[in-house]
C-alpha cells in the first residue's frame, strides 16, 4: 500500500474493490482492485475500447457499466489514461499516458488509425479465449513481446497473440505470398511456436495461406463479429450451406475456442 499526494496512489479496497473518498483522502488518488485489474488489461493489449472492457470484466447491466465508466473518468481525470472516441464502431478507446506507465508499468500505446480494425479485433479475440477458460496471463500479445528483449529481437517476426506454443494471426488485409510465406516460415523456424493460426475474414487470403502451407490453420469469419468463426477447409465448403456441414464446423469451432493451445 502506497500514498503519497499526486505520485502514488493509495491502494485500499472493501469488499466490492473499490472504496470512496472521505474528507482525510481529499487530494488522494485511491484505487481499487477492479481498477488494478482494467489497467492490467491496458497495460497487456497497448489499447483497448471501453465495451471490450465491459464485456472483459462482465459490466453488463446499465448500474455496472456506469460504475465502469466512472472508474474510468477518474483514471483519466487523475491523468493516467486518455480516453477519446474514434469512428470505428462509435467506442471510446482507452490508453495510458507517461504518467499512467510510470505507475503501472507497459507504454503509452495510442490507437493507430491505419490498423485500428485489425488491433481492435485482435483484443477481441483475445477476449473470446478467456471467455472459452483461457488465462489472461496465459496469453503473449505482440505489444508485451515487443517489450520482452529476448522474444522481441530486431528481424524476428511477431504473432498478434500467442497463446501456450501456438501463435494467431489476425490477417485481414491483404500481404503479398512473399510477405505471408516469410511470416509463416519465420513462425515454424522459432522453436517457441508449435503451431500457427490465421484468422480471416477473406476467402482470398485464406486460400492464399492454404497454397503456402498446408500445416498452417485456417479460420474464416463474416463482418466485425468473432462469434461466427469458421475452421476454413476448401474453396468449395466455404460456399456450401449443407446443415450437416455447418453443423460438424460450429463443434470443432467450439472445441477449438476451449483449447488453451
Amino acid at each position: 500500500m502506497t500514498e503519497n499526494n499526486g505520485k502514488d496512489l493509495k491502494i485500499e479496497q472493501n469488499k466490492e474493490g473499490e472504496k470512496r473518498k472521505t474528507r482525510n483522502d481529499k487530494g488522494r488518488v485511491i484505487i481499487g482492485k477492479r481498477d488494478v485489474e482494467i489497467m492490467s488489461m491496458v497495460k497487456k493489449f497497448g489499447s483497448v475500447t471501453e465495451g471490450q472492457i465491459i464485456k472483459m470484466f462482465n459490466f453488463g447491466k446499465v448500474q455496472h457499466v456506469n460504475n465502469c465508466r466512472r472508474i474510468l473518468g477518474r483514471l483519466e481525470k487523475s491523468g493516467y489514461i486518455k480516453r477519446e472516441p474514434f469512428l470505428y464502431r462509435g467506442n471510446f478507446y482507452i490508453w495510458f499516458t507517461t504518467k499512467g506507465v510510470k505507475f503501472f508499468g507497459g507504454k503509452v500505446n495510442p490507437p493507430r488509425l491505419l490498423t485500428l480494425r485489425h488491433d481492435t479485433f485482435v483484443v477481441d479475440f483475445a477476449i473470446q479465449k478467456i471467455k472459452n477458460g483461457v488465462r489472461m496471463e496465459d496469453i503473449m500479445t505482440e505489444v508485451e513481446s515487443i517489450r520482452d528483449q529476448d522474444f522481441g529481437q530486431k528481424k524476428r517476426v511477431l504473432p498478434d497473440l500467442i497463446i501456450g506454443s501456438t501463435a494467431y494471426e489476425i490477417e485481414i488485409s491483404e500481404k503479398s505470398s512473399l510477405r505471408l510465406r516469410e511470416i509463416i516460415g519465420k513462425h515454424q523456424a522459432n522453436k517457441d511456436i508449435e503451431k500457427t493460426v490465421y484468422i480471416t475474414d477473406r476467402i482470398s487470403i485464406a486460400r492464399r495461406i492454404r497454397e503456402i502451407s498446408s500445416k498452417v490453420e485456417v479460420m474464416l469469419f463474416t463482418g466485425d463479429d468473432l462469434r461466427n468463426i469458421r475452421i476454413y477447409e476448401t474453396e468449395k465448403e466455404t460456399s456450401l450451406p449443407a446443415q450437416s456441414q455447418q453443423k460438424t464446423a460450429t463443434e470443432r469451432v467450439a472445441e477449438w475456442l476451449k483449447n488453451p493451445k
